[in-house]
């Protein structure tokens, strides 16, 4: 989650533009996930990977 503060304090504080934001926002989450997110666009990465992580910490909790 800390991630997503992150990406709305470059947005809305920060003033920084939704797209390079949006790229700051990916890099953080393939970093999160340890993943290369070559070739992938940021709701592919959200949609698949984090919700797959998001799940898998769930069934092991």
């Amino acid at each position: 989650m800390l991630i997503y503060q992150k990406y709305y304090r470059d947005v809305f504080y920060l003033c920084i533009d939704r797209e390079t934001a949006a790229a700051r926002l990916q890099a953080r989450l393939a970093d999160f996930l340890g993943i290369d997110d070559t070739g992938l666009e940021l709701c592919d990465l959200e949609q698949n990977q984090l919700a797959e992580a998001f799940q898998r910490k769930a069934i092991s909790s």
